[in-house]
């Protein structure tokens, strides 16, 4: 494997983490700015965001139907 190759997994594990932030942080009970909050922390911190988000659990579960 080339940096090239590498480079590219790297930025794939970035935007797969991100997607399943964003479809987790939908799934919770939260006000837009909270929302916005939680997004833009797991964007800015790229690796560990997405799992601290996860952690962290923002807001309660959104009631199911």
């Amino acid at each position: 494997m080339n940096a090239a190759t590498l480079r590219l997994l790297l930025l794939l594990l970035i935007f797969v983490l991100y997607a399943m932030a964003i479809i987790y942080l939908s799934r919770r009970f939260l006000s837009p700015l909270q929302f916005a909050f939680w997004g833009l922390f797991a964007l800015v911190v790229p690796i560990l965001g997405p799992f601290i988000v996860f952690l962290a659990e923002p807001g309660g579960r959104s009631p199911r139907p």
